[in-house]
């Protein structure tokens, strides 16, 4: 069994950190992507999935719409000495694939501006306080995400591969929501997040079979 290589990351302000839920992500991804497949990690942050799955041997397209979280991505990339196309894209529009995988943790609020972004980075460093906002807002941001999501799904089926996924965060109720309003997408493993009782990791794919 290779040994994996310790990465070192640095955070930025209105940078969301690399957390529990982040390390999750990059682990399914890379369980769920081929020997030597393609990989798009979307919305990279600090680039920490991106780094994990080039250091599987995966080719890795890394994209983020932030200019601070791109530059802090490349920082973090060189600083760990791994091949990873770091580039500007809003979702899909500046992304190739076909992609084996496709990593994705969705913001809070879709309408993210950089006041949002910081207020997002500053929580996820205190989680305590970030549970709390959850707590009271759940309900609230299923439903303000769930068209956002819908419309993510539908544009990340036309970026895969045959036999691709995308593995994201949601919360359990907008798995509920989605496979409902989703049917012709298997939403397949699901993995718990401790300090986030409320959301999981799920792995999400068209049915081939339908589409066959």
């Amino acid at each position: 069994m290779t040994t994996r290589p310790p990465i070192e990351i640095r955070d930025a302000a209105g940078v969301c950190s690399a957390e529990e839920d982040t390390f999750l992500l990059a682990q399914v991804s890379a369980d769920m992507a081929p020997a030597g497949g393609y990989a798009l990690d979307l919305g990279t942050g600090t680039g920490y999935v991106a780094i994990y799955l080039a250091q599987g041997g995966l080719r890795v397209d890394a994209t983020d719409i932030s200019a601070r979280a791109l530059a802090l991505a490349r920082a973090n990339v060189a600083r760990n000495k791994v091949d990873v196309n770091v580039f500007r894209s809003d979702l899909f529009s500046a992304a190739g694939g076909p992609y084996d995988v496709i990593a994705f943790n969705p913001p809070m609020n879709p309408g993210e501006t950089e006041a949002t972004r910081l207020l997002t980075a500053f929580l996820r460093r205190h989680r305590r306080l970030a549970n709390l906002f959850m707590h009271a807002f759940d309900q609230f941001l299923d439903r303000s995400r769930i068209e956002f999501l819908v419309q993510f799904l539908e544009q990340a089926a036309e970026h895969l591969s045959a036999r691709g996924c995308i593995v994201m965060e949601l919360t359990r109720l907008e798995i509920d929501q989605l496979r409902f309003r989703l049917p012709d997408f298997e939403f397949g493993r699901r993995v718990d997040i401790p300090r986030l009782p409320s959301e999981q990791i799920v792995v999400v794919a068209p049915r081939w079979e339908r589409a066959a």
